[in-house]
């Protein structure tokens, strides 16, 4: 679940910094700072977050009733029993949108939905050039589309990283 958590945490920062002035964000960093945390990791700490922001308390309310009121939501589909998030964040619903209209990395994420891989099998694979494949890797692992899940060993005997999509499917 670990990718799933940062690809939200990701876009819920990216609202967070929509609904709050630039000067309160700042002061909230800061705050956050003298406790020895990051915004982004406000989201894995509550119970630390909440002590350090406590003078923050009607932003807080804020950024939870507009953030977080339809986010997304967890149906079960009634014919399979399959469990879907359905996701209601206009942010986060363009990234994935985006992200599968691109067809390098539509290919990238639907060759690593089940096993993980690295950047240059995935991108021998895939048939993507190198310079392009990185940077679309790249951005991929910025927007947490893809998590790293561990390490192989290549041919070389150098250590490389694998990564895995965090959406394991879509309709």
């Amino acid at each position: 679940m670990r990718g799933l958590d940062e690809i939200i945490v990701n876009a819920i920062m990216h609202t967070v910094k929509k609904e709050i002035s630039s000067k309160d964000l700042e002061d909230m960093e800061q705050q956050l700072q003298n406790y020895g945390m990051h915004m982004n990791e406000i989201f894995y700490k509550f119970p630390e977050m909440k002590k350090s922001l406590s003078r923050f308390t009607d932003d807080l309310k804020v950024i939870e009733d507009e953030i977080l009121k339809d986010f997304l939501i967890v149906e079960r589909d009634p014919k399979t029993s399959e469990i879907w998030l359905v996701i209601k964040n206009q942010y986060l619903t363009e990234l994935i949108l985006k992200t599968f209209a691109d067809p390098d990395k539509k290919a990238i994420m639907d060759l690593i939905r089940d096993e993980a891989e690295t950047i240059p099998k995935i991108l021998e694979r895939c048939k993507i050039p190198n310079t392009s494949g990185y940077r679309k890797m790249n951005q991929l692992i910025d927007e947490k589309m893809v998590t790293a899940t561990g390490m192989a060993e290549t041919f070389e005997g150098k250590r490389a990283i694998l990564y895995k999509s965090v959406v394991r499917g879509s309709r």
